[in-house]
């Protein structure tokens, strides 16, 4: 049994359960994604006020479903940090959600690259190139 952000989790084969004396539903949430990664970039250096006040926009882009607006922010926040590797993860992530797995990989793989050690990022990228049957090539 895990705790991650005060919520108890007990490992399954094929999931993770949450176990908040709540019904139990098996969830793995984008947030624990964005945690994980994070974790992965305390050897990167900060980025800009203004970087992060794109990525909050960016997520409340996201937040609203509004995802072209998302991508967006996150590509200006890209091109104002190109070595953040959070931007980039932002930015292929938003791709995904929109289903849009080809224009994911690019920004998925400059963010494997600027944090290698990231296993959400690469299993995402991994995500995408299946998808596009690029995986034999990765």
């Amino acid at each position: 049994m895990a705790v991650l952000l005060g919520v108890q989790f007990i490992a399954k084969s094929d999931c993770c359960i949450r176990n908040d004396r709540g019904t139990g539903e098996a969830m793995i949430t984008p947030g624990y994604w964005w945690v994980w990664f994070m974790q992965a970039q305390t050897a990167q250096p900060t980025v800009p006020p203004e970087v992060l006040t794109l990525l909050n926009a960016g997520v409340d882009a996201e937040n609203r479903r509004d995802l072209d607006q998302a991508i967006a922010e996150f590509r200006q926040a890209a091109n104002l940090a190109p070595s953040a590797g959070v931007v980039f993860f932002r930015l292929g992530d938003a791709y995904m959600k929109k289903r849009d797995y080809a224009s994911a990989i690019p920004p998925l793989k400059r963010a494997a690259e600027l944090s290698p050690d990231s296993a959400p990022v690469h299993q995402l990228l991994g995500y995408a190139l299946l998808t596009e049957g690029l995986c034999l090539r990765s």
